[in-house]
């Protein structure tokens, strides 16, 4: 090519290199998120695939709600962003179990009250928008529906 031709595409050659490097960044930061560490972190791990999560009481010892798929992963990513707290002077009970499953398989039994859970005996709060607080309150409605109240 002429001189005149290479001075046109050089400005394009920048301009594609410049593309390709943002692509780049792009992608290294978009797949580089950080899984959250600690007890949390690997609850949620283990939790990836529940698409059912059932409430019991533990006075009553009975299933008192079962929430759905969606429900399920709501509250598997409030465990994963939860917040770890300090137990002394906490003034919570350990007020039911929320078992999680896959299908018919068992993945995991937490204890929990209304917006704390307990991960080896660990306090954790949840700082999502209250997906566990929302069915704990929809857990106590159901059983004073049932006439099974707790």
């Amino acid at each position: 090519m002429n001189v005149h031709g290479d001075s046109i595409l050089m400005p394009m050659r920048r301009k594609l290199i410049c593309a390709v490097a943002l692509l780049t960044v792009a992608v290294v930061c978009g797949c580089s998120r950080q899984e959250p560490q600690g007890p949390q972190g690997a609850l949620a791990r283990r939790l990836r695939n529940a698409d059912r999560v059932v409430f019991t009481h533990v006075l009553t010892n009975r299933p008192s709600l079962t929430l759905s798929n969606k429900q399920a992963k709501k509250i598997v990513r409030a465990l994963k962003t939860s917040e770890e707290i300090e137990s002394e002077g906490l003034c919570a009970i350990k007020e039911y179990t929320l078992v999680f499953f896959s299908g018919t398989n068992q993945l995991a039994t937490i204890q929990a009250s209304q917006i704390i859970f307990w991960i080896d005996d660990r306090p954790f709060l949840e700082r999502e928008d209250g997906p566990l607080e929302a069915a704990y309150m929809q857990a106590v409605a159901e059983a004073y529906r049932s006439g099974r109240a707790f």
